[in-house]
């Protein structure tokens, strides 16, 4: 046998090599010489494919040493199974596969609540397969690699329940013998389930070598199976208390360099004090940890029920709320303010928490209190993005665009239907991970019903001749509709979706509007690079990217260049230099903002958009009367749609008059702007109103929304503090840490929080930088001092803000309102300084609030 390492000849049954000591492989025989090709013919599987007549692929879940695991529907019984594909080179010998027949045979046989349930092993399409039970949730080890070890409490928690299953299994006389974190899933109620039950023993290489798969996982596996002896049950309690020495310390007893160098260290070596990586661990926990470790299994405990017994017992003495693995944000009990005991629990719990609020939020799709629109007897209706079944992938543009254009023709047509806004169907997607889906299944639809709460949802597709749509009715899950619409291609697309619209009312039983459709002709490369560009746009206003900028800014510009008379590229290119203008506050971009917006409104003054964008030229150069005229009419236009609404609140915001921005931020979101921004601007209105329970609900929607967004997690600990929720602000200051934000924006928190406990050096300590830039940060200032009863600097920062804020920020920094209830100034009101602020504030508010508060 030649050295792979060396080239030298060594005896056919040699281990090692005689020369370098290299492992060796032995010959294989011819029908197993085909590993490397069977491997590279491995299937991949695509989101919508149907399986062997019957799995409906919907995600990869994850690969091991035997194959890829997947999420399927089960169309047959109806039901979310994970499928696993064998690896081709371990299904290619039918003795192996036989094994594996064999161990899903006693598999089968365990039935327990801790225990993944195995189906069955089959084959189709040339691929051997096996199917067991779906567990929605993570596997701990996962959760250790973001946790870095778990509570006494929560590790007894979860032992204990592994004992539960392995009883059941032992009772049988089946063994797991490659029990490991992996292997163990949790689900978001925080219990456990048992995976790969006796499937290990399945593959028949043995001992560990290198690129080859071994009886049992080096870190986890038993002196006797490190040794090539019989595993029985006590095998099982060995590797589950490395398990729960992980779980309490954040690493394995033993590691090293290379599974063999683990594996003999688990057969010579005593194994370390649990204790010396994690002192909290009490007593009783370190002697059950190293009882399961002794080397001689004869002094182990020699069933699950005696370890079990005493994980109870550690469980009652040490409960923790961590046990409960909900998707929700835990309090801490601890009032000490970022020590370092604190920064490690938050560490520890919280990373754990977003961990799996992430995977809820992008595999489950949030639940109805995190995107559900208003309750109403109104019909609520969801357009998902159609397929293009053309064959063109330079057609795929028109995906969203196509749903856009119906969402807006049904607006106009019917006031009696509610419409989930696009972007709130890009974020219901893009958090459950169907973002590029094409092809949605029954159990994708039920989910986007139960997270958005609509009662129907359309499901479309295209050709170049024609559009066809599906509107099912959610709550009977039954199609009660179905369409198409025809024309000469791409230019008729937009005609075609008018029609659609009257189509998908009469399905609803709805009257149809009057107005006349709001159609725009134009040419299909002119639609196509103004689609583009909206894309483009919408990706630098989350990026701040110049490229992205440039590139909305070009497709723009070649759809004007096709088409000199479409006034929708126009209004395109307004709000994409608005855009940077309010960041660069380059008199050049505002010039553009505003010549574009113009050019927008003489091509198209009945659409509600130019007039929008219009008001917003106006506003920027500073006419506030010719601003809210254009804001009024594009309300009259169209009054059922959100962004319209947004805008209005957002002009209301900028002008002071908190109470009317409100008012229209709730009409966007009855509407279906179940946006980001929209929560967040009503909730910083609700705080400036002293509406603080109000302005902590829309900021947790904000965190719900997006859990791993820093500033949205500060904003929150903000709010928390307004609502003097002092320990869940501080909760949160530890989240966005861990998330990795070091800005000024978190040190000004700090100081915030630090100033309403009174610890007055703490606070002032991290103030020093925010002097620098006072007006950006005058409402967080001017707080701070404030709360220290530093009177004098309140006020001049507030009268900085008022003097300087709206030239740089485009808003009224300190409104009457804000000035009147904020509990922040009860000790600045009686300072003559202030009064005179707030009287000119008033009669600042009360001027605009006579000229334009009549919406």
């Amino acid at each position: 046998m030649k050295c792979p390492r060396c080239n030298h000849n060594n005896p056919a049954d040699s281990r090692f090599c005689s020369n370098c000591a290299s492992p060796l492989e032995p010959s294989r025989p011819a029908e197993d010489s085909v590993t490397q090709t069977l491997t590279e013919l491995e299937p991949k599987f695509e989101r919508g494919r149907v399986f062997a007549e019957r799995y409906e692929f919907i995600e990869e879940l994850g690969s091991g040493g035997m194959g890829k695991v997947y999420k399927v529907y089960d169309t047959k019984i109806r039901e979310i199974v994970a499928l696993k594909v064998i690896r081709p080179e371990i299904a290619s010998r039918p003795h192996t596969l036989a094994r594996f027949r064999e161990e899903i045979r006693l598999a089968r046989k365990i039935a327990h609540k801790n225990i993944c349930r195995m189906h069955d092993l089959n084959e189709a399409e040339g691929i051997s397969f096996f199917t067991m039970e779906y567990v929605p949730g993570e596997d701990l080890k996962r959760i250790l690699r973001m946790t870095g070890q778990l509570s006494v409490g929560r590790a007894a928690s979860i032992a204990r329940q592994v004992c539960a299953g392995l009883a059941e299994a032992h009772r049988l006389g089946i063994v797991h013998r490659d029990l490991k974190p992996k292997n163990i899933m949790v689900d978001y109620e925080g219990n456990i389930r048992i995976l790969d039950f006796g499937l290990a023993r399945s593959v028949e290489e043995k001992g560990i070598t290198a690129g080859r798969a071994m009886l049992g996982t080096a870190e986890y596996m038993s002196p006797e199976q490190a040794e090539g002896e019989k595993a029985d049950n006590r095998s099982d309690i060995y590797a589950l208390g490395v398990i729960l020495f992980e779980m309490v310390t954040g690493r394995t007893p033993f590691e090293g360099d290379s599974a063999l160098s683990v594996a003999l260290k688990h057969k010579t070596e005593p194994p370390p004090d649990p204790r010396q990586f994690n002192p909290a661990v009490p007593e009783r926990l370190r002697q059950v940890i190293l009882k399961c470790l002794e080397k001689n299994k004869e002094k182990r405990f020699q069933t699950v029920e005696e370890l079990a017994s005493e994980l109870e017992t550690l469980e009652k003495e040490y409960p923790t709320e961590e046990r409960m693995l909900r998707p929700k944000r835990p309090a801490i009990s601890k009032e000490t303010v970022l020590s370092p005991g604190v920064k490690k629990l938050a560490f520890s719990a919280f990373a754990l928490l977003l961990v799996l609020l992430a995977i809820f939020l992008i595999r489950q799709i949030p639940g109805k209190k995190r995107m559900a629109i208003a309750p109403s007897a109104k019909p609520s209706l969801l357009i998902l993005p159609f397929k293009n079944n053309t064959g063109d992938n330079n057609l795929d543009v028109w995906r969203e665009a196509l749903a856009e254009n119906l969402i807006a023709e049904l607006r106009r047509s019917s006031p009696n239907l509610h419409l989930l806004s696009a972007d709130t169907t890009r974020t219901v997607l893009r958090k459950s991970g169907l973002e590029e889906t094409t092809r949605f299944s029954s159990e994708d639809l039920s989910k986007i019903a139960e997270a958005t709460g609509v009662s129907h949802i359309v499901i479309g597709s295209y050709s170049l001749g024609r559009i066809y749509y599906d509107l099912k009715e959610m709550r009977q899950s039954v199609i009660i509709g179905s369409g198409r619409a025809e024309g000469e291609g791409e230019k008729d697309f937009n005609r075609m979706t008018d029609e659609l619209s009257g189509q998908i009312l009469a399905d609803l039983k709805l009257p149809s509007g009057t107005q006349p459709p709001s159609a725009l002709t134009a040419s299909s490369w002119a639609n196509r690079y103004y689609i583009l560009g909206r894309q483009a746009e919408r990706k630098y206003k989350e990026s701040r990217k110049e490229i992205d900028f440039s590139t909305a800014i070009s497709y723009y510009e070649k759809a004007i260049a096709e088409d000199p008379a479409f006034p929708l590229p126009y209004w395109g290119l307004g709000d994409s230099y608005q855009s940077r203008y309010v960041r660069t506050k380059q008199p050049a971009d505002l010039e553009l903002t505003i010549g574009y917006y113009e050019k927008a409104y003489q091509l198209a003054p009945h659409l509600g958009g130019p007039n929008s964008g219009l008001g917003w030229a106006y506003f920027l150069q500073g006419d506030n009367e010719k601003s809210f005229a254009h804001f009024k009419r594009s309300l009259e236009l169209e009054p059922e749609n959100p962004a319209i609404h947004y805008n209005i609140g957002s002009f209301y915001k900028s002008i002071g008059l908190v109470e009317k921005a409100i008012q229209f931020y709730t009409n966007a979101i009855e509407r279906g702007e179940l946006s980001f921004m929209t929560y967040w601007l009503r909730s910083s209105c609700a705080e400036h109103l002293g509406q603080y329970e109000a302005a902590v609900q829309d900021a947790r929607r904000l965190v719900e929304i997006e859990p791993d967004n820093p500033r949205a997690t500060l904003f929150y600990a903000r709010m928390l503090i307004s609502q003097r929720n002092l320990v869940a602000a501080e909760r949160e200051i530890a989240i966005a840490e861990n998330l990795g934000i070091q800005s000024l924006d978190l040190r000004l928190t700090k100081s915030l929080l630090f100033a309403s406990r009174g610890e007055r050096e703490k606070a002032l300590r991290l103030l020093e930088e925010a002097k620098q830039e006072p007006v950006y940060y005058s409402l967080l200032l001017s707080r701070v001092y404030a709360l220290l009863g530093m009177k004098e600097e309140a006020i001049d920062i507030i009268q900085s803000g008022i003097e300087k804020g709206f030239a740089e920020v485009q808003e009224y920094l300190f409104e009457y309102p804000f000035l009147a209830k904020s509990y922040y100034f009860d000790n600045l009101r009686n300072m003559p300084r202030f009064r005179e602020i707030m009287e000119k504030q008033k009669a600042i508010y009360d001027e605009n609030l006579k000229k334009y508060g009549g919406l």
